[in-house]
């Protein structure tokens, strides 16, 4: 018999169920704020909110390849690194100088779809794959307990596919590496390696990221335009607090 009643109880019931689920998640993850520790080993505690985050949200809202794992994931895999570096990306705002928000750097993922993919690699962090609007990290990157590094890897190699073709020229001083042609004065219009800068910049900037994190993002960021730019402006070195 058709009962109407009993099938939207049933379907309250699941959706109290679901927000009850919800409450108890956000509950876990409240003590879990790897963003703002200088540490990134992961607890227990933190290792299992993790895990709930990578099923529930992370592999939702993105597409992964065939060689991830989709089941729950041991504290020190590749899958536990790669959520830990999309939960940073996730979870770390940024608030501007007139107390706007910054750039959302996950959305803006999240608009250019990728794939995750993952490979070994002996020449390359990441590399894209236009055709398939692919993403692969290079596995000994994911070897890593460092999500900031793997952070850049994302963004360097989103904006590759975002562009949709490899801007990268020859490095003037050794032609055999690749570099961006320029720094930007908007670095969000330029290439990868200035939207590197552009990541680490709010890092700096406008977030509240511990010290450790802050530090590895100047590294980068010292690296990059040290090495990584055919032409830069010197006054840049001041105005990004480089040395």
């Amino acid at each position: 018999m058709h009962d109407p009643l009993g099938r939207h109880k049933s379907q309250r019931k699941e959706i109290r169920s679901f927000l009850v689920f919800l409450a108890c998640l956000a509950i876990s993850l409240a003590g879990f704020s790897l963003y703002y520790k200088d540490e990134f080993a992961l607890n227990d505690k933190e290792c299992a909110a993790l895990n709930h985050l990578w099923q529930i949200k992370y592999r939702k809202d993105f597409r992964f390849a065939d060689t991830w794992e989709d089941g729950a994931f041991a504290c020190k895999s590749q899958e536990a690194r790669m959520a830990k570096a999309m939960y940073f990306i996730d979870t770390t705002k940024f608030v501007l100088p007139d107390g706007t928000a910054g750039f959302d750097f996950y959305a803006w993922l999240k608009k250019i779809d990728p794939q995750f993919g993952k490979k070994w690699m002996s020449n390359f962090a990441g590399i894209s794959v236009f055709e398939d609007n692919q993403l692969n990290i290079s596995i000994d990157k994911l070897m890593t307990d460092n999500p900031v590094a793997i952070v850049g890897i994302i963004i360097h190699e989103a904006r590759h596919l975002e562009e949709g073709y490899n801007s990268h020229v020859a490095c003037a001083n050794d032609a055999k590496l690749n570099c961006d042609s320029r720094l930007e004065k908007n670095l969000n219009a330029g290439g990868a390696y200035s939207y590197n800068m552009y990541y680490y910049d709010h890092l700096r900037k406008y977030s509240d990221a511990g010290r450790r994190v802050k530090r590895i993002a100047k590294q980068r960021m010292q690296y990059i335009f040290d090495h990584k730019f055919n032409d830069v402006d010197a006054k840049d070195r001041q105005a990004y607090g480089l040395d």
